[in-house]
């Protein structure tokens, strides 16, 4: 979605610290952020909160949805920060914006653990995403182990999107678990990257999904290679904000392998 697009304007500053592509973009994230805020965002006197979404999930009535909630936040705090890194004035109406919809994202929150909407009954599968969306703060690790319980499927683990596609297995799922764990509990990040390679055609593609009965569905679909690469990149070093968090996961068996130029 654009708010997750919004975050991207601002990655190549983020991962490299390209401040000329931060110059270049900041512009079209400013843009991008107005519409947001203009469109889907809904204010009243007592509370800021994502409107009624409508696309892939508009059989499920949802308030505040988190999965564009939480990225609008994390887009916003970004741009404050690439204003200041250019020597910028901070945006006003966005800090107004990052303080009424943090609030509202507490809505979304029960005894500690991130819920997809306000008042879902059931914990979705997202939050892995969600944390891997919200680097390096990450979301609760109470949240991604309420997800961690409640996405297992006979061959891996599942995404019912809070009500939508209970049965299906999805590799992407497992290697964002990866992601989301690698600081967390990192010999479990481990385990399913293992699991999931288990999970590939002869030649090394992964699928989208998996039914019920064991069928493998379209092979070549982007998002768990992507994310696989991250989850490696993530089991071997990986940093929080806080921690620097080397090779914790390895097997204690490996002994021969080695780091260099870790920044």
């Amino acid at each position: 979605n654009m708010c997750c697009m919004a975050l991207q304007f601002f990655d190549v500053y983020r991962y490299f610290g390209d401040v000329e592509d931060l110059r270049a973009r900041l512009p079209i994230m400013q843009d991008t952020l107005d519409f947001l805020l203009a469109e889907i965002v809904v204010r009243t006197p007592a509370r800021w909160y994502i409107g009624q979404i409508e696309g892939a999930d508009e059989n499920i009535a949802r308030e505040n949805d988190t999965a564009h909630l939480l990225p609008l936040i994390k887009a916003l705090t970004d741009y404050q920060e690439g204003c200041r890194r250019l020597g910028l004035p901070e945006n006003a109406a966005y800090a107004e914006a990052i303080a009424r919809l943090s609030r509202g994202l507490r809505e979304n929150y029960r005894d500690g653990v991130l819920y997809p909407y306000r008042g879902a009954r059931g914990v979705s599968t997202i939050n892995t995403a969600l944390y891997s969306l919200n680097m390096p703060e990450g979301i609760t690790a109470k949240s991604l182990r309420a997800t961690l319980r409640h996405s297992r499927g006979a061959w891996g683990l599942t995404n019912d999107n809070a009500g939508q596609y209970p049965n299906l297995v999805w590799p992407w799922q497992e290697v964002f678990t990866a992601v989301a764990f690698s600081s967390i509990d990192p010999a479990l990040s481990f385990r399913r990257l293992r699991h999931v390679l288990k999970i590939t055609d002869t030649h090394g593609l992964f699928p989208e999904k998996i039914r019920p009965d064991g069928f493998w569905i379209f092979f070549g679909y982007g998002s768990p290679h992507a994310v696989f690469v991250w989850a490696l990149n993530s089991v071997l070093a990986t940093d929080n904000g806080r921690t620097l968090t080397v090779a914790a996961g390895l097997p204690a068996a490996w002994t021969d392998y080695a780091f260099t130029d870790i920044r």
